[in-house]
């Protein structure tokens, strides 16, 4: 909780000094809340006092320019031959840096550190042959997004799973407002739509994950998330919030 908190604060300095407001608000969750429900806590003192509803919205999209440029690279070089799914994967976790509520993200060096770690890295923890075995088995997966710039490669990972498994139905589900860094409707548009063709991507219809936080989550994507033969929630904070019992199998990154 205090680490998320200062993350948080650190990321919207520029934006709102008034820390004392942000403080008490989150004094007043449970120590149990979820990551995202103390987000939003300091969201709304920000939106507040500042009236900027998506603090993060520059930074959203050049962090999509520089991974779609990342992505034509790729494409130009290592992509030019084929690759097993689980090189995709790899590309779809390591983009899991592109996070401005944990990290302090460098947009400048962004592309210089993820081909290094993408040349230089591998799963300490490999779990992918479960998650292939449900892929055999499942009719339908649901893909949490994450963040901005992440979705390219969560988007090409997509693609390369309905290539190889062409039963599979895939939703993805976006923020329904602005969240840190995290992808909204607006954030997808924004990307080439050959890269979404063959999804259906919906509104999570709350700022958090689905499930996350039930009383503000939708129906529809509760519908959704409990009839999912697999999921792939992206990033720690949906990890812990997504519902465990929902699927039988959930990998995360």
């Amino acid at each position: 909780m205090y680490r998320f908190l200062g993350s948080a604060l650190r990321s919207l300095k520029r934006l709102c000094r008034d820390d004392y407001e942000v403080h008490r608000g989150v004094t007043n969750c449970g120590i149990d809340s979820f990551p995202v429900q103390l987000a939003r806590v300091v969201y709304d003192v920000v939106e507040r006092i500042t009236h900027i509803r998506d603090p993060f919205e520059k930074e959203k999209e050049r962090s999509n320019k520089i991974a779609l440029e990342i992505l034509s690279h790729l494409e130009k070089t290592i992509l030019s031959e084929d690759h097993p799914l689980s090189f995709f994967v790899l590309t779809s976790v390591l983009a899991n840096q592109i996070d401005m509520g944990a990290y302090n993200v460098d947009l400048a060096q962004l592309e210089q550190r993820f081909l290094h770690s993408l040349y230089h890295s591998a799963f300490f923890i490999d779990r992918f042959q479960e998650f292939e075995c449900a892929l055999r088995k499942g009719k339908t997966l649901l893909y949490i997004l994450d963040n901005a710039g992440e979705v390219v490669f969560d988007l090409v990972f997509m693609k390369e799973i309905k290539k190889k498994y062409p039963q599979i139905v895939i939703s993805a589900a976006y923020r329904s407002k602005p969240m840190i860094n995290d992808v909204t409707e607006k954030d997808l548009a924004s990307i080439e739509p050959i890269l979404r063709e063959g999804i259906h991507f919906f509104d999570s219809g709350s700022p958090y994950t689905p499930e996350s936080y039930s009383p503000r989550s939708a129906k529809p994507s509760k519908t959704v998330l409990n009839t999912a033969t697999s999921s792939s929630p992206k990033g720690r904070a949906t990890w812990k919030d997504c519902s465990p019992s929902a699927n039988p199998l959930c990998t995360s990154d």
